[in-house]
């Protein structure tokens, strides 16, 4: 998948490019004039460039385990009622703005 447009940051307006194929490789580049960035994950580690062009490989834990959930996502594994990671439950219908939900 490829999409490109504008966003907003903080109140900066930018571009973004983003390039995606799975499972779990990604490359975002955004760009708002004052500074640039990019970060992806190329399916083996993810990555970040700060704005002066250093590359650093995200390996603490909390990135790990977002990879882990990630893979699980990309595998629908959330859409699996047999999944022993994820669970869904049913909490009954409500009414939101008079309709029955």
């Amino acid at each position: 998948m490829y999409a490109e447009g504008t966003t907003i940051y903080d109140g900066l307006t930018g571009t973004f490019r983003l390039w995606e194929q799975h499972p779990l490789q990604y490359r975002l580049e955004e760009d708002f004039s004052v500074f640039r960035q990019s970060r992806g994950d190329d399916g083996q580690s993810a990555w970040r460039q700060d704005a002066n062009g250093k590359v650093a490989v995200l390996r603490d834990e909390e990135t790990i385990q977002r990879r882990k959930i990630a893979l699980r996502f990309d595998a629908f594994e959330h859409l699996d009622p047999a999944s022993s990671f994820f669970s869904v439950s049913y909490e009954g219908m409500r009414q939101i703005e008079a309709h029955t939900c």
